[in-house]
């Protein structure tokens, strides 16, 4: 495994770590009574763009394919 390849599998796994606790939070946002107002409002927004993102599959694996346009 080239070093590329194990750099963009940490990230492919760090991404989707991160996907899961976010859509983890929202979901305890709004089963929570506590959050009102604002908040739940926003909760209400990033519901959809989770459901966007899980649509489109190839959006994080773009991103992670092209992330050696920056880094170098």
């Amino acid at each position: 495994m080239s070093p590329d390849t194990s750099v963009t599998v940490l990230h492919r796994a760090l991404y989707w770590t991160a996907y899961v606790l976010s859509a983890l939070g929202i979901a305890f946002g709004l089963s929570s009574a506590r959050v009102v107002g604002a908040a739940r409002e926003i909760h209400l927004v990033l519901v959809p763009l989770a459901a966007i993102r899980l649509a489109h599959p190839g959006l994080a694996a773009n991103r992670v394919r092209n992330a050696h346009i920056f880094t170098r």
